[in-house]
């Protein structure tokens, strides 16, 4: 995954776009969102709805002590993702769509 990226994007047309209920807090426009920010995210439920809702940016595993591991968590190999510990329960089972209008490293 990208380490910064851009969010311009109005939650209700993020939602319009998507067919999903925009649920969370609206957010300012930010042209260098970083781990540890909160970001809008598209969650199917399985009923088959779908929301826009906020979410915290980045994974802190179930063994973690301590919140601030999760502005480490970002990167994850293609290749080995359904396998390493930190990421492979949360790959199998909890997904999101991150929408963004740019990024960079």
């Amino acid at each position: 995954m990208c380490g910064r990226f851009v969010s311009t994007s109005n939650p209700e047309r993020i939602a319009e776009y998507f067919g999903a209920a925009f649920d969370g807090t609206e957010l300012g426009t930010n042209y260098n969102v970083a781990p540890t920010q909160d970001i809008y995210a598209v969650v199917a439920e399985p009923d088959g709805s779908k929301h826009v809702q906020t979410f915290h940016w980045g994974l802190i595993p179930v063994w973690a002590k301590e919140r601030k591991i999760g502005q480490r968590m970002i990167n994850a190999r293609a290749e080995t993702v359904a396998e390493k510990g930190a990421y492979k329960g949360v790959f199998l089972k909890h997904r999101c769509l991150i929408p963004m209008d740019g990024f960079y490293e």
